[in-house]
């Protein structure tokens, strides 16, 4: 029982190592998933910007066209004022001449706030371009620090791959089923741990005497009552 105890605690280092290197390898794709992902959004905020500056460009056409052809009208309508023959007429032409006026004061007033957001919106593009550049460059110089590295933690699950199917073949089937239940049962955390004078060292729950002192003759798999890990007896 003893081997097959060394087994399982030598499985159990391998798998602890295989985390510890897929959480970081996780980590690194995470990160460079970010990256891209920040790259994508001020990708799509300049695409959004340049739409709406060109829309707000083609609204500015059209009020400059509509500012002219009412000035046309103005310039019209005086040269009428000229001409009039009743009170009532020149009246009418005046409010007409006001009206066409104060629409162009619109228009204009219109006009410079699109162009101030035009304005802002360009601003806008230049440093999300920016920012795309600066990101796009850390991105790939992350790409290439990490590749080595990413490289090497590979070559090494490899590894460790081959060397948890050697263990798992020297371990006993049913033991190994148990070995893995309980993994799965603590999050794939420790499923074998020592015993240490009468105390589990996967919950630091005393072990009830008898149970400790089969534990030290190591003839059966004993399960803490506490936590239900597999444990072992570690001489103190």
């Amino acid at each position: 029982m003893k081997e097959q105890i060394k087994t399982l605690v030598a499985l159990q280092k391998i798998e602890a190592e295989r985390t510890q290197i897929q959480t970081h390898l996780q980590g690194i794709s995470m990160h460079l998933e970010e990256l891209n992902k920040q790259i994508s959004e001020k990708q799509s905020l300049i695409e959004c910007e340049n739409d709406a500056i060109a829309e707000k460009r083609k609204t500015c056409g059209s009020l400059e066209q509509d500012l002219k052809n009412n000035q046309a009208l103005i310039l019209r309508s005086q040269e009428r004022l000229k001409s009039v023959k009743t009170n009532r007429e020149y009246q009418a032409l005046l409010k007409e001449i006001e009206e066409l006026k104060n629409l162009n004061t619109k228009f204009e007033d219109d006009m410079l706030a699109l162009l101030n957001e035009i304005e802002t919106g360009e601003t806008l593009i230049s440093t999300a371009a920016e920012d795309m550049q600066n990101l796009s460059q850390t991105l790939e110089t992350e790409k290439k620090s990490v590749q080595k590295e990413t490289d090497s933690h590979e070559s090494r699950l490899r590894k460790l791959d081959g060397e948890r199917d050697r263990f798992s073949m020297q371990a006993d089937p049913s033991l190994l089923k148990l070995f893995n239940r309980v993994r799965s049962v603590h999050n794939r955390g420790n499923a074998v741990v020592p015993a240490v004078d009468s105390i589990c060292n996967g919950c630091n729950v005393n072990i009830p005497p008898q149970m400790y002192n089969e534990l030290q003759r190591c003839q059966s798999v004993k399960l803490c009552p506490n936590c239900q890990r597999i444990i072992y007896w570690l001489p103190s």
